[in-house]
């Protein structure tokens, strides 16, 4: 069980992950006194979950990650983001189910991740918003992905129908998203800040993970 202070702390860390933090912007961010803040950072520094600097007389705390514990939160935090927000829109929880259903045959063999971003996860959608949806797949063939690309289409095109709500497929292999990241394209950047992972959290927080490292 993960001490509730630390859970707060650590869900503003993952917020902006490439962020530092003061001890007094964890406390202010988090609704934490000042001391409970500073000894939570304290803590999560000597787990080696955060790493810390020190400017002048003031501590920057960021995430390590390198660490195995961060990438375990990571998963935690983004599930229950997740949650949280499907409760809170049922039409979209209803959908959501439908995608993991109707792709249940792809996951892990073919689908890597699926991801809902854009005006549902802002919270800014209206009637004619769509359902902006990011399906990563593994590499293969032209013929391969050709045939993939078609099948997700058609199958967000039954589901759309079925609830009268668009979903906006966009399809990009394990290698797009990773060069994505690297570049910091507008689709993939637009993404990492708003997002929910229906399928394949592990995946998502492990490359986010790497490709903040190397930006080290």
């Amino acid at each position: 069980m993960i001490p509730k202070n630390q859970l707060k702390a650590l869900n503003i860390f993952f917020k902006s992950p490439e962020k530092e933090f003061t001890s007094t912007e964890i406390s202010k961010s988090g609704e934490l006194p000042y001391i409970s803040a500073f000894k939570v950072l304290e803590k999560l520094t000597e787990e080696k979950i955060l790493g810390k600097k020190i400017r002048g007389k003031t501590g920057l705390y960021h995430l390590n990650y390198a660490s195995s514990s961060v990438e375990k939160f990571g998963e935690l935090i983004e599930n229950q983001k997740k949650e949280q927000l499907l409760k809170n829109n049922q039409v979209l929880k209803i959908i959501a189910e439908d995608i993991l259903n109707e792709f249940s045959g792809m996951l892990n063999d073919v689908m890597i991740s699926i991801t809902i971003f854009g005006s549902f996860v802002k919270g800014n959608q209206t009637e004619k918003s769509d359902i902006d949806t990011l399906f990563i797949i593994r590499s293969g063939t032209k013929a391969e992905y050709e045939k993939w690309d078609y099948t997700i289409r058609s199958v967000c095109r039954g589901i759309s129908e079925t609830h009268s709500k668009k979903i906006s497929p966009f399809i990009l292999t394990i290698t797009d998203f990773k060069e994505g990241l690297s570049k910091k394209q507008t689709l993939i950047y637009e993404i990492y800040n708003n997002h929910i992972i229906l399928f394949g959290t592990e995946f998502y927080i492990r490359e986010v993970l790497k490709w903040l490292e190397k930006k080290q």
